[in-house]
């Protein structure tokens, strides 16, 4: 898939260093060279110089859009920055279910004016690998949560805490 296009003055969303967080801003000049030189939308004067692959197009009718699962987009996530996520779920109310890239597991459920479109490479996907435990792994961490939860583990019960690890090394 081939990279966007951008033009001098194009309103983008672009990636902030090299995290996965995007913020929006305008191609100030460019290079033939493939580099450019770009103004934040809040005025940090960090980190404006930039190549395609950092930015994507800044969507100007976004809440008219409609996507499908599967497709990949740039979500505000807690009106803050724009982060990469899948579509997972498209709602009646046309709100759309989403899931993280990163694995953020908060703020899934978006109307589309609070997507952009992703255009160009797909975002790399972290693979999740599974650990099977043995059942009595299990049963340890069911009981190191119960007793985390009620406080037992930290604070003034440290000594039952200790007597509640000797349990469970018994086990």
């Amino acid at each position: 898939i081939p990279l966007p296009t951008f033009a001098q003055h194009d309103r983008v969303l672009i990636r902030y260093k090299k995290t996965k967080k995007y913020f929006p801003g305008r191609i100030d000049r460019f290079w033939a060279d493939g580099n450019f030189k770009i103004s934040w939308d809040d005025g940090d004067w960090e980190d404006r110089w930039k190549t395609a692959v950092d930015m994507q197009p800044l969507v100007a009718d976004r809440g008219q859009a409609s996507y499908e699962v599967g497709d990949f987009v740039l979500a505000v996530y807690r009106f803050g920055p724009w982060v990469p996520a899948r579509i997972d779920k498209v709602n009646v109310d046309c709100t759309y279910g989403i899931s993280w890239v990163d694995r953020r597991t908060k703020d899934r459920t978006k109307h589309a004016s609070e997507l952009n479109p992703w255009q160009g490479p797909r975002p790399k996907v972290p693979k999740v690998v599974k650990v099977q435990l043995t059942p009595e792994e299990e049963k340890r961490k069911h009981y190191e949560a119960l007793l985390k939860q009620h406080g037992v583990l930290s604070g003034p019960f440290k000594r039952l805490a200790a007597d509640a690890n000797r349990r469970l090394d018994d086990l």
